[in-house]
């Protein structure tokens, strides 16, 4: 390899532009964001959401297609037009907008679609406001004019902003679906213009539902029966209209011991028979949803009223009460915190060491004002799986008792700091006294002012602050010692605060199971201060000064990758952290910029694994620097276990696919020379890339390896 450097374009011209130029951006937005542009091309479709349009380049694929959020200007499909606007990323979406003038300079073709996968789809910046065709696919869900459909490799969804006549149904089969992909609330989408772009052969077997199948049967041997009609018998126990108001979702429990949810996304006059007591005789499809089992779509007869409840199983004398999900339960103890988040209310309830959730959602009409924590209660519901873990699910006034209880400890004073995390705006300028451990020590986030972390048994942590860093804080206010600190609550940056008004150190702890961040991925935000891990292979690492910052890809996939914020007070010597590393990294949950960061405070908290290679897959490129410009090439060398299927795509830094570069079956080692082009044959951008090979065996089974690629460009 040659010396090299990074070479930056700084200067943008914006005038005759094909959209390619827009939207080609391999490493983030339009290089031409917040610039005026004036593009020639086709108009690919008219009529989004009523009068905005798309316009693609005469070549149709990756990157030749863009949106035009404009509706001062009539087009039809098909005419070639020159028009100038503003290039805007609308949370994510290229977009043109604000647009100054549009000529029509003749009619033409409109773009061939590009042929590609649900998977590519579904992650692929590149084909964002593309014309593209998926074939041979299976409805999977639908709801309203939403669907979502998968040919195999994935699963997109389906949306209706051309108000085409279709109406889905699981089971239809598509052979043949064009349309733009779109991207919408964080996902991609395709968006067929009108029917003649959905080529569908609807569904019309009718199951065979002529037994009754316990519900047992369902719940033990879910994965036999998902996706299958069944018939049973049972009695319902939580009634229509309760759990939810816009969706059906009801329970019933049969003489099996074992109970099941009802599913339907559109509510209809009919679920008014789904009522408590009434015994029903049901035919539907079952299903999974997050953990939980249900029977979609289901139709029923009502064969009995007024039917006896059954007997609740108490939730705390099973191991793991979500094993039962559906299943009506009982949770009897003190109540420990009790947590209002407007449509629902968290109520934790204790028995000795052991602790239940109880969620009562607001549309039950369910009044919770008689309780307080520290009251004995018996509240009785149905047993449900939330981010993999119980919550029992009460649905009527008389589900939930308070009982008189002499025992019950006096009040300590302490406030829980869950209650504090999840009710700030109530606490925020309050003094409150809390006792707990400390996950995060004086000095080791600041050397010039307080930032420490405490956690209790309510199972969420705070920060404790004060602009003065004193030596009796840093000697007593180390991890695992057991502090009681009285003072303000306050806000600061989206993270919340105790501003120290007295102190004092009362012993010591062990620390709190860390909390996964994959378990609470979808709210990972709402557990900033409390003591957290995550796990998997370090994807990005750079210096930000005299700190560090390393990204984690926890699954292997580039879905999910959390950043690692390493403070130089910490001690952590950040260059030991290398791309490709697995790690597992305990540390205190943060935000910045409203986005999640894990924050470790000790350099014990990151474990760099030595992971040994398995079998025979192997990955390995040349080193240096790939500068393709020159005629450069890198030469990867791959090899899999005989028979397994091995697949090496590239990645670029946002965990878009650039392109794939092998995807066979190979008998022997690979050697591949690759010449710096992304999947339409153009030159990469400068800047790092991830080598991504996937090993699949007959069973299914994965195994993966990983390497980067720096592309760069030679010193003149």
């Amino acid at each position: 390899m040659q010396k090299i450097i990074f070479i930056f374009l700084l200067g943008i011209a914006a005038y005759g532009l094909t959209v390619y130029d827009v939207q080609y951006s391999p490493t983030g937005p339009s290089p031409y964001e917040d610039s005026v542009v004036t593009v020639s091309a086709i108009v690919t479709a008219t009529g989004h959401n009523g009068d905005k349009y798309f316009i693609g380049d005469p070549s149709g694929g990756p990157w030749t297609g863009v949106y035009i959020y404009d509706f001062t200007y009539t087009v039809t499909q098909g005419e070639w037009v020159t028009l100038t606007g503003t290039v805007d990323e609308y949370y994510g979406y290229t977009e043109i907008k604000e647009l100054t003038s549009l000529t029509v300079d003749s009619t033409t073709a409109v773009p061939p679609s590009y042929s590609t996968t649900c998977a590519i789809a579904g992650s692929s910046e590149a084909l964002e406001g593309v014309l593209i065709t998926l074939s041979n696919l299976v409805v999977v869900q639908d709801s309203s004019d939403v669907c979502w459909v998968d040919d195999g490799s994935g699963i997109i969804k389906m949306l209706n902003g051309f108000d085409y006549a279709y109406d889905a149904e699981v089971g239809d089969s598509i052979t043949s679906l064009t349309g733009l992909l779109i991207y919408d609330w964080g996902e991609f989408c395709i968006e067929p213009r009108s029917d003649g772009d959905i080529d569908v052969i609807a569904d019309t077997t009718t199951p065979d539902t002529s037994g009754y199948h316990s519900i047992r049967e369902l719940q033990e041997n879910s994965s036999a029966f998902m996706g299958e009609t069944v018939r049973i018998e049972a009695v319902v126990t939580i009634g229509a209209g309760l759990i939810s108001d816009s969706q059906l979702k009801a329970y019933v429990q049969d003489s099996s011991g074992y109970g099941i949810q009802l599913f339907t996304y559109t509510p209809s006059a009919a679920d008014s028979e789904i009522v408590k007591g009434n015994l029903l005789s049901i035919i539907g499809e079952v299903d999974e949803y997050n953990g939980n089992l249900e029977i979609v779509d289901a139709s029923w007869e009502i064969l009995a009223t007024d039917q006896s409840i059954p007997v609740p199983i108490d939730a705390f004398s099973v191991a793991d009460p979500g094993d039962n999900d559906g299943t009506w339960m009982s949770v009897g103890g003190h109540v420990s915190s009790i947590n209002d988040y407007g449509n629902a209310t968290n109520i934790y309830v204790s028995r000795g060491s052991d602790e239940r959730l109880i969620r009562v959602w607001s549309s039950t009409g369910v009044d919770l004002s008689g309780i307080s924590s520290g009251d004995s209660v018996v509240i009785e519901g149905v047993s449900s799986v939330f981010s993999s873990a119980f919550q029992l699910l009460p649905a009527y006034q008389e589900d939930i008792t308070v009982v008189a209880d002499t025992s019950a400890p006096p009040d300590t004073g302490l406030t829980p700091i869950a209650d504090i995390q999840n009710n700030v705006s109530t606490y925020e300028g309050q003094d409150v006294t809390v006792l707990g451990v400390i996950t995060a020590g004086a000095g080791n986030l600041r050397d010039d002012m307080l930032s420490a972390y405490i956690q209790d048994g309510s199972g969420m942590g705070i920060q404790l602050f004060d602009y003065d860093l004193t030596a009796h804080m840093e000697s007593l206010m180390v991890r695992g010692a057991l502090i009681q600190v009285t003072g303000e609550v306050a806000e600061y940056s989206g993270e919340t605060e105790i501003i120290i008004d007295s102190w004092e150190s009362v012993g010591s702890d062990t620390l709190p199971t860390p909390l996964d961040v994959l378990d609470v991925w979808e709210n990972s935000t709402d557990y900033e201060g409390t003591w957290m891990m995550a796990d998997g292979i370090i994807v990005d690492a750079y210096s930000t000064g005299d700190d560090w910052n390393a990204v984690i890809d926890l699954t292997g996939s580039l879905s999910y990758l959390v950043t690692m914020r390493i403070w130089s007070t910490t001690g952590i010597d950040g260059d030991s952290l290398d791309v490709g590393q697995h790690v597992t990294a305990y540390g205190i949950g943060g935000t910045y910029y409203s986005d999640f960061q894990l924050v470790p405070a000790a350099p014990e908290d990151i474990i760099i694994w030595r992971d040994e290679p398995t079998g025979e897959i192997s990955l390995q490129i040349e080193e240096g620097v790939l500068a393709p410009s020159n005629g450069e090439k890198l030469t990867i060398q791959l090899s899999v276990p005989l028979g397994n299927r091995a697949i090496l795509r590239l990645f670029d830094r946002m965990g878009r696919t650039v392109t794939t570069l092998f995807d066979g079956s190979p008998v022997a080692t690979v050697n591949i020379e690759w010449d710096g082009r992304d999947e339409i044959g153009q030159l990469v951008r400068n800047g790092v890339y991830l080598l991504y090979l996937e090993s699949i065996g007959a069973s299914g089974d994965r195994e993966t390896r990983k390497a980067t690629i720096a592309v760069g460009s030679v010193l003149k």
